[in-house]
């Protein structure tokens, strides 16, 4: 048996798309009574790109051209080709984009576009070659002397080109806008350091232009910090770090050093330093003393430490320091006597439990003799700022550090009588050491000597008489006194 593979497949590469073709041609035999056959398939695997044809043509004639395609993205590779005497040029192109630039080996012609080449056998592309002008150029260094540098050479499409040791470059373009940009790549103090110079015309005549290279400034600093530094301290207590700072720019610099947030207190020393940069620009290091306030947080901001450039204050960096502050608990609750209420049926207390230590809590609200005070006619419950109100026992109430919660406690009275002691318990769910109480009375408001006066419409301080009562005891009285009348007439 003859055996062939011919296909193609799309993977991608770097991050760039390819295709590829694979081909193999072989021949198997296989035995009489065989059931299985192990055959490998050794297949050839090449670039399955397309062919670009097409003619370079000036003034609708074809002509012979030097064509080159440079790779500008999406898998496209560089490749070149010439045009014969008819214009008639055929390549084989990566798809992707391609800025295309031709010219022939004599006149002022040219053509220079983008074009971009999609997967496929053939595709089909003229060239037409119109008036083209030379651009010169010459290219120095900051001291004013000719200088080697890459150029670019931009409007719709960029053509590339190296300027020798002597500084001058030139190509021959059409009529259009360009900017021209010569860069160049030096060490300094053991670094890489960038020159650019650049400027932009309209070349509609042949043309000269001077580019003169200047220091692309990079301004950067990095700074750190070794954590085995990192101290435990009581709120108002300081600590001293040592950090590290370096200029990673291209230039020397001076870093001015702050700190934050801002109730914190930061003490540099030196306050600001003067780097040089490269391979001379060690880290240097600065002695920081830090002061916490008086009422820091366990859970504070982290400690932010910045140096800027001074002459470029967009320029900066920074570096995280971490302090710990030495954790206090303490608990405090308080009756709101100007909130307590009584509503005819029930006495209304506001309760404030205080967190009066630096890191947050989680306690418990319990009232620790509710046999007491039900055996006095009594029955309290309690409840958070919203929400019902329920049991003698509240779990899960959260109090940021230094901050205060609201409870509610609710009394009703099955006697009458005041004079209950409440002793309420607020503990840490964690640790019930860390606990505060409240003893209070439950007293139901008391009424002013006197009369009890009510006032409004219809309203009198008697009994209203009762209409048909009365009318009954008229018609009666009405009846009795004739009666008596006709007894008297008959005697």
């Amino acid at each position: 048996y003859s055996v062939s593979l011919n296909g193609t497949s799309g993977v991608t590469e770097n991050g760039a798309p390819r295709f590829y073709r694979y081909t193999f041609s072989g021949t198997v035999t296989v035995s009489t009574g065989a059931s299985v056959l192990p055959f490998d398939l050794n297949a050839v695997r090449t670039l399955d790109n397309t062919t670009l044809t097409g003619v370079t043509t000036q003034s609708g004639q074809g002509v012979d051209a030097q064509i080159t395609f440079t790779a500008r993205g999406g898998g496209a590779i560089t490749a070149q080709a010439a045009s014969d005497s008819n214009g008639l040029y055929s390549v084989t192109l990566a798809p992707g984009t391609y800025d295309v630039y031709a010219r022939r080996s004599f006149g002022s012609v040219a053509f220079f576009a983008r074009i971009s080449v999609a997967h496929a056998a053939t595709l089909d592309r003229d060239v037409p070659l119109s008036a083209a002008f030379l651009l010169s150029g010459v290219v120095s260094d900051p001291l004013g002397a000719p200088t080697s540098a890459s150029i670019a050479i931009a409007s719709s499409a960029q053509l590339d080109l190296t300027a020798g040791t002597d500084g001058r470059f030139q190509a021959l373009l059409p009529e259009a806008g360009y900017s021209i940009t010569a860069t160049k790549a030096v060490t300094e103090n053991g670094i890489s350091v960038t020159y650019r110079g650049a400027t932009s015309l309209t070349l509609d005549v042949d043309s000269n232009v001077v580019l003169s290279l200047v220091k692309a400034v990079s301004r950067s600093v990095t700074m750190s910090w070794d954590s085995s530094q990192r101290r435990e301290i009581a709120a108002g207590d300081s600590v001293v770090y040592t950090i590290l700072v370096r200029n990673t720019g291209n230039v020397a610099d001076t870093f001015r050093l702050d700190g934050t947030p801002a109730d914190w207190q930061f003490t540099f020393s030196p306050s600001s330093l003067s780097l040089n940069f490269g391979s001379g620009a060690t880290s240097v290091p600065v002695q920081v003393v830090i002061v916490s306030p008086t009422n820091a947080l366990v859970n504070h901001p982290s400690l932010r430490i910045v140096a800027t450039s001074t002459t470029d204050a967009s320029n900066a960096g920074d570096v995280i320091v971490n302090v710990n502050i030495t954790r206090v608990r303490g608990l405090s609750v308080g009756l709101d006597s100007t909130t307590a209420a009584f509503d005819g049926r029930f006495l209304n207390y506001t309760l404030h439990v205080k967190n009066e230590g630096n890191a947050l809590e989680t306690v418990q609200v319990e009232v620790t003799n509710p046999n007491e005070v039900a055996a006095v006619g009594w029955t309290v419950s309690l409840g958070a700022a919203s929400g019902p109100l329920d049991g003698t026992l509240l779990r899960n109430v959260t109090v940021d550090a230094n901050q205060t919660a609201t409870v509610r406690l609710r009394a009703a009275s099955t006697s009458g009588s005041s004079g209950a002691t409440v002793v309420l318990v607020v503990s840490a769910q964690d640790s019930p050491a860390v606990s505060a109480n409240k003893v209070f009375t439950l007293d139901l408001p008391d009424l002013a000597p006197g009369t009890v006066t009510v006032t409004g419409p219809d309203i009198t301080r008697t009994a209203p008489l009762n209409a048909p009562l009365v009318a009954v005891a008229i018609g009666a009285a009405a009846a009795i006194a004739v009666g008596v009348y006709l007894t008297r007439k008959r005697r």
